[in-house]
């Protein structure tokens, strides 16, 4: 049943495809022992970019897909809606330190994904301190992003994941992160083509951006790529929630205005 394409659920009375409607977002949701609540937060919302391209894989232009990222959002950081950071090393090491250093709501990892033959499970591909490659489970990177309350969305964009019949690795991490506590993850693969996929990312962040649902955002983001490309690539993008509603944070409310001062006519006029 995991396998199955539910992004591609069709309403024949309405003709049309449920996720490509924000009255119908589609996620694949996992029920948890406990609610997860809103997290409150000030604007803006901090995300924290993972970007690895180690040796013995393709090469990656890091430069370029960063300033690509950085184009396709820029204007969220102008308005102090979205800022984005990218870790300078892509270590495990350097992910877990700067998470304890700084509090942050997002983290983008943009990089390979393979599936381990031993383990029989997905990994991401981190770098070591050699700049090496390094897999990491999702259960491995889901407890290290599950201590930190106010993480509460991990966006996976994939690069030339190696398939296999099913599930895409990439997308078995994003179950296990969800499984592990973060409230939720999308996973973007790399079938979509460079504008596509930017498409994407633009109009997630953008409707994310008003701290409106997750699951809201992914179906402005498949409707945008659909709009770039012809074909179903819009569907391949999935998104895991343990959330109902969708509401990942609500905008904390302004401290109260200290009371005004209070005078003494007596003492004021006292000789």
């Amino acid at each position: 049943l995991r396998a199955l394409p539910w992004e591609y659920l069709y309403d024949a009375t309405r003709d049309e495809f449920l996720a490509l409607s924000v009255h119908t977002p589609l996620a694949r949701f996992h029920e948890r022992a406990h609610q997860v609540d809103p997290f409150p937060v000030a604007l803006p919302l901090r995300v924290l970019v993972v970007m690895a391209g180690p040796e013995g894989y393709p090469p990656l232009a890091i430069g370029r897909e960063w300033r690509d990222l950085v184009d396709s959002v820029d204007y969220l950081a102008a308005n102090r809606q979205v800022l984005f950071e990218r870790l300078p090393r892509p270590t495990l090491l350097d992910l877990q330190r700067r998470l304890r250093q700084h509090q942050y709501h997002i983290v983008h990892f943009i990089g390979f994904s393979i599936y381990e033959p031993q383990t029989r499970e997905g990994v991401l591909v981190f770098e070591d301190e050699m700049g090496r490659g390094r897999p990491v489970s999702g259960q491995h990177l889901g407890a290290l992003l599950g201590d930190h309350y106010s993480l509460r969305l991990a966006v996976i964009s994939s690069r030339n994941s190696a398939r296999t019949p099913g599930i895409d690795p990439a997308a078995q991490v994003a179950e296990q992160i969800v499984r592990r506590g973060t409230p939720a993850a999308a996973f973007q693969p790399t079938k979509l083509m460079d504008k596509p996929s930017l498409a994407f990312v633009h109009d997630f962040y953008s409707a994310f951006a008003d701290l409106g649902a997750v699951d809201v955002a992914m179906a402005e983001a498949r409707r945008a790529v659909q709009l770039e490309e012809a074909g179903a690539g819009w569907g391949l993008p999935q998104l895991v929630s343990r959330v109902r509603d969708g509401k990942l944070f609500m905008l904390r409310p302004s401290p109260p205005a200290p009371p005004k001062p209070r005078f003494n006519l007596r003492s004021v006029f006292a000789p």
